[in-house]
């Protein structure tokens, strides 16, 4: 194997990297936004009296 070889395969190993790097980054963006929507909608109906949650007293 030549320098030129090794060094075209890593040039593809590091593209391929990062590309699923970029990608892993998007999809945990969309969870993320995805949590906050879920635990916003929640709130929403306890403030709106939609939902009951009773007090919690611990002895």
């Amino acid at each position: 194997m030549t320098k030129g070889q090794v060094t075209e395969r890593l040039n593809i190993w590091g593209s391929k990297l990062a590309d699923s790097l970029y990608q892993a980054s998007v999809v945990s963006i969309f969870a993320y936004a995805g949590v906050l929507l879920l635990l916003g909608s929640v709130g929403a109906a306890v403030w709106a009296g939609a939902v009951d949650v009773p007090e919690f007293h611990p002895r």
